[in-house]
């Protein structure tokens, strides 16, 4: 759990960590870039696959997520909440964790996110009416395990989840998990409004309209087996000037819209990456790496220590499209100077 955990919320990192450089793009950039055909589901609790995570770690963000070590590795840091939580054990073994949210956080739409949103994402992920793929990553917190088992007795309203006011959630877990910050970090942890859910039903997650959402992007377009399209969230905390206390939306750190092109024609992709169209493509078709190597285009790089860390990235005069460290971390020569 804890590979695929680094490697689905790793895919992020070209965007999501943009903020950490703390340097300002000179004007708006438009990323052009093909993960995969047409997502299932944009519901956090719902989705199940690679793509899917990378579209959702840019539109919602959780507790703690990925961020760019400075070296191309990916670590876990405060996203959400606003430093580390409180920690006490308990002589039955059991750990309470309080995180404090950052006060500044809002939704899309401007509303702000608080504890509660949380609480009612997490009973909703472990609820077994739900048929949450990944609803076991919260196997760690309190009477998880039974609500998802469907134990008699016990409901997701005994999971181990506390609002103790607007910011500050109390998580109980069973044991001293210290991979749990990573869970806090995974797709299907990431809040959801309770209220829109409720309104709109299962079709939140495919209307622009309701598709509200908490991280450094939005949707706004979703031309379904041709494009997502993401914008940056005016609203999102990386805006915040907290000695001013307002929102300077007129500051753009990396990509200003994220083009998201639903294929997975693998020759028709890079093509599209060789000709201009796309600036990332996730996969270069095996049958053409050889080739591709023969002329250039495709060198190696040496990205670890691992027996895995030889990897293959393109090389074009304006644009490079590579693999990094199995993340999808992606570099585009006029964009990374501004970033």
């Amino acid at each position: 759990m804890k590979k695929l955990l680094v490697m689905l919320l790793g895919l992020s990192l070209a965007t999501t960590g943009v903020f950490a450089a703390g340097t300002q793009a000179t004007q708006p950039v438009q990323v052009k870039a093909v993960f995969g055909s047409e997502p299932a589901t944009l519901d956090p609790a719902l989705n199940r696959d690679v793509p899917g995570a990378i579209y959702l770690s840019h539109a919602f963000e959780g507790l703690y997520k990925y961020e760019d070590s400075g070296n191309g590795v990916a670590q876990v840091v405060p996203g959400i909440a606003l430093d580390a939580p409180s920690k006490v054990v308990n002589p039955n073994g059991e750990v309470v964790l309080t995180f404090r949210l950052k006060g500044y956080i809002k939704w899309s739409d401007g509303k702000p996110v608080t504890a509660n949103d949380f609480v009612y994402s997490w009973q909703r992920l472990v609820d077994p009416a739900t048929e949450a793929p990944y609803s076991a990553v919260l196997d760690a917190v309190k009477n998880a395990k039974e609500i998802r088992n469907g134990v008699d007795g016990v409901s997701k309203t005994d999971l181990g989840v506390k609002a103790l006011d607007d910011q500050h959630l109390e998580v109980t877990l069973t044991f001293d998990a210290p991979d749990f910050f990573e869970t806090t970090a995974f797709p299907a942890t990431f809040p959801v409004r309770q209220d829109i859910i409720e309104r709109a039903g299962a079709a939140w997650a495919s209307d622009p309209a309701t598709y509200v959402s908490n991280g450094p992007y939005y949707l706004v377009e979703w031309v379904h087996n041709d494009h997502l399209l993401f914008e940056k969230n005016p609203n999102y905390y990386g805006y915040f000037n907290k000695e001013t206390g307002s929102y300077e939306t007129d500051k753009l750190y990396g990509p200003k819209e994220l083009y998201f092109y639903l294929q997975d024609d693998g020759l028709k992709t890079l093509q599209g990456f060789s000709e201009g169209e796309f600036n990332f493509i996730k996969t270069i078709p095996a049958s053409e790496l050889q080739k591709l190597r023969d002329v250039g285009r495709v060198r190696i790089a040496k990205v670890g220590d691992s027996s895995n860390s030889e990897l293959p990235y393109l090389v074009d005069d304006a644009l490079i499209g590579t693999f990094y460290n199995q993340l999808g971390y992606f570099f585009f020569k006029n964009v990374r100077l501004a970033w």
